[in-house]
């Protein structure tokens, strides 16, 4: 009987001690990838008065610039686009045109290894271009 006590006890003693070890390594943080674009298709807005470009994680407002993250036309002109706005907590930017884009022209969304994670201040992995006709 006292040897069934003692094994009890150690298993308990076995299993409170593996789900701390188990919680422990599933809250250590892991290594991750690079910044990345997870959506940034215009389709979304077709009409393309603004364009919104979501990473995977938060970024640098500061490196977020009309000059990291822009629209371009088929000959290579910049239009002319607001600062960019920040909101998802820095996951989320939206550009929007000053003024109207041309009808049946092919634009470019361009997002530039300028870019960088808010946390590691990692650049993008590479540039980022979408192209959309509006």
């Amino acid at each position: 009987m006292k040897v069934t006590k003692v094994l009890y006890a150690l298993f308990l003693l076995f299993i409170s001690v593996f789900l701390h070890v188990s919680s422990v390594f599933a809250t250590t943080p892991s290594i991750s990838a690079p910044p990345s674009v997870t959506r940034p298709d215009p389709s979304d807005n077709p009409l393309a008065y603004s364009v919104e470009i979501t990473f995977n994680t938060p970024m640098d407002s500061s490196t977020v610039t009309t000059s990291s993250f822009y629209i371009k036309d088929s000959a290579g002109n910049k239009a002319a686009i607001s600062n960019p706005v920040a909101t998802n907590s820095g996951a989320t930017f939206t550009i929007g045109t000053v003024k109207s884009l041309s009808p049946c022209e092919t634009y470019t969304v361009v997002v530039t290894t300028a870019v960088k994670s808010a946390d590691t201040q990692t650049s993008l992995a590479a540039e980022k271009s979408v192209c959309q006709r509006f």
